[in-house]
């Protein structure tokens, strides 16, 4: 549920509070983090620095500029399940 929280901060333009109910999504594994990457409502926080830096901490890989391959993104290589 946090990270539904995050989007509605995201999609309201409240940056700072979108990133901080993703600290809280990413503290208690919420599955929604998984979308990050291509969830349209997180769109305005990808020029914001703290977004590469969760996508790192979630295991995605960098969205500038990169085509993602959702097949290549298993739990194996996510650290956010280990």
């Amino acid at each position: 549920m946090a990270y539904q929280v995050a989007e509605v901060y995201a999609y309201r333009g409240e940056t700072d509070k979108a990133f901080e109910w993703l600290q809280i999504s990413l503290d208690n594994h919420d599955t929604g983090l998984l979308s990050l990457l291509i969830d349209p409502l997180m769109r305005s926080l990808r020029h914001d620095s703290r977004y590469s830096e969760m996508l790192s901490k979630v295991g995605l890989p960098p969205s500038e500029g990169v085509a993602v391959n959702i097949f290549s993104v298993t739990p194996q290589n996510l650290s956010y399940f280990h």
